[in-house]
């Protein structure tokens, strides 16, 4: 890979898939390129459960941009441990390396990250109380944003089920203008929301 190679074009020749053509995928990678070449920092993916998803965001983004910048330290993080263990070892796979992996709760001291991938933090159960949705922005906030190094950037790749998820929870935050938003099935990205 050049180092001007675009994410799209690495995914099409890498992995090869007719899912890759899809209105939604088209705009996600635009944006994930958007968030390689720099112009945005924080990037929301909001829609809902889908596979493909978590295929192109987590694993295939997370190898891409590991491979086009080799000491790139990235942090993967799901909804329990074992998932975000799971998503490593896809990763790795693809770039080989060391990714860090953390399930929602885990602590994360001494740890730094470039790129930090949340996938799904929690289950869209309709049983997920209010205070487990606190204890996720409160794990959000304390454990996961403080490990972004300078300069670094974040994506939340996230299926909404309550308006006070990990997602609305930011983006009513003072830290909500700097996200930019990209929901699955509309045309809609918005540069803050």
């Amino acid at each position: 890979m050049t180092p001007d190679t675009t994410f799209a074009a690495w995914l099409h020749a890498r992995a090869p898939s007719p899912d890759w053509a899809d209105a939604d995928v088209g705009s996600i990678q635009r944006t994930l390129q958007q968030l390689t070449d720099g112009a945005i920092q924080k990037l929301m993916i909001l829609g809902d459960t889908r596979h493909i998803k978590t295929a192109m965001t987590i694993i295939r983004y997370g190898a891409y941009r590991r491979i086009r910048a080799g000491g790139l330290r990235v942090l993967l993080s799901a909804a329990s441990q074992d998932i975000a263990n799971t998503y490593r070892r896809h990763v790795e796979t693809l770039a080989p390396g060391s990714f860090a992996a953390a399930g929602v709760g885990m602590a994360l001291a001494g740890y730094g990250a470039d790129l930090i991938i949340i996938d799904d933090p929690i289950r869209p159960y309709p049983q997920t109380s209010v205070g487990d949705r606190a204890r996720l922005f409160d794990w959000y906030s304390s454990a996961v944003a403080t490990r972004l190094l300078p300069g670094g950037q974040i994506i939340l790749n996230q299926a909404r089920v309550y308006d006070d998820d990990l997602a609305g929870r930011i983006l009513d935050s003072e830290d909500g203008p700097n996200w930019t938003v990209v929901r699955m099935g509309t045309d809609e990205v918005d540069a803050s929301s």
